[in-house]
């Protein structure tokens, strides 16, 4: 083969790459790889690193094999980094969260882009919470809960979730209160707000948020909500409205607790 003739087969792969086809990049930039053994070492490492992308993109078998190949072979190639995140991004997309939050921790983040590092955050952190690592996954979401980006919202919705999960109540309300007006969240945090309320006993906050939450609610909700009004009633002395609540509760519960029981007994 003529040199030429091979660089136009790499070039020939990267226009295909350009193009999103991704199958043709890969023959193209396999057959360039196998024939230019003494040819420009750059363009060797980069047709290494296009043909791994390309069959991370097709979520190809031999995919992370192509990848780590090319990372222990060029290690100083600036697209390692990339290399790293998107073998990251594969498992991610898989579901797979062990892999994912390893091939995380591979990233130095000091080297990515700082448009790169919300969604390094979020997925990193998304990615250990689902391995169970809440730890990790509470100092990612940390990262970025309190800035402005395209992750923000669920960041901080599973940071005050961790914190719900972890007993810390008033960090969690916090988190929760700052995405009632959120697009995607605002329909979910309510339920978990009036639920941190009880916990707080502020009645008063729990009688002023239900009564809006109940028009939305499906009927597994609206029974928890039928339990915290019939509460705040009971507990503020309102013995005639907490009736109300708490037969809807007994009746709509699978196993009604002695403390419910004794409220509406007493009411």
């Amino acid at each position: 083969y003529m040199k030429d003739e091979l660089e136009s087969e790499f070039l020939r792969g990267m226009e295909f790459y350009g193009k999103e086809k991704y199958a043709a990049a890969i023959r193209f930039f396999d057959h360039f790889a196998e024939n230019s053994s003494s040819g420009n070492p750059d363009m060797i490492a980069d047709a290494g690193f296009f043909s791994a992308m390309s069959a991370l993109k097709l979520f190809n078998t031999d995919a992370e094999y192509r990848m780590k190949r090319f990372i222990a072979s060029y290690p100083d190639s600036p697209h390692v980094i990339e290399g790293r995140m998107a073998l990251a991004g594969y498992f991610y997309q898989n579901k797979t969260w062990r892999k994912a939050s390893s091939y995380y921790e591979s990233v130095n983040r000091l080297e990515l882009p700082a448009e790169r590092l919300p969604e390094y955050f979020f997925k990193s952190g998304y990615s250990h919470y689902m391995s169970g690592d809440k730890e990790t996954a509470l100092l990612m979401f940390s990262e970025i809960k309190d800035i402005d980006t395209d992750y923000t919202p669920p960041a901080l919705y599973y940071f005050s979730h961790i914190a719900y999960e972890e007993k810390k109540y008033e960090t969690a309300l916090d988190g929760f209160v700052r995405l009632k007006n959120d697009e995607t969240f605002g329909s979910v945090v309510p339920f978990y707000i009036v639920q941190l309320l009880y916990l707080k006993k502020d009645h008063d906050e729990i009688l002023n948020l239900a009564p809006e939450l109940l028009k939305s609610a499906g009927p597994q909700r609206s029974v928890e909500l039928f339990r915290f009004s019939g509460d705040a009633h009971y507990n503020k002395g309102n013995y005639a409205e907490a009736i109300g609540y708490l037969e809807k509760y007994s009746a709509g519960a699978k196993a009604s607790g002695r403390e419910d029981k004794y409220q509406l007994a007493y009411c």
